[in-house]
């Protein structure tokens, strides 16, 4: 199933594994190799999503989460 277009991610994979926000950014990726299930992804609050929808924090720094995609290529693991 992976790599697969951007385009065609929509269709491959059923509405709970992408955010509503991933739905329409996927699309804008040639290849998409790898994707998070929504567990793994973090939620931001509804005060949250003033600074980058939610995904920074209040400095500017992206929040991680074990488990979630960089640029639908590459998984964030925890580090030991």
């Amino acid at each position: 199933m992976f790599p697969c277009k951007g385009s065609e991610v929509k269709t491959l994979f059923p509405e709970e594994v992408l955010t509503p926000y991933e739905r329409t950014e996927v699309e804008e990726f040639e290849e998409v190799w790898y994707l998070a299930t929504k567990e793994k992804k973090y939620q931001p609050t509804k005060l949250e999503r003033l600074v980058n929808n939610g995904f920074d924090d209040e400095e500017g720094y992206y929040r991680l989460k074990a488990g979630d995609q960089i640029g639908y290529r590459y998984e964030i693991r925890k580090q030991e």
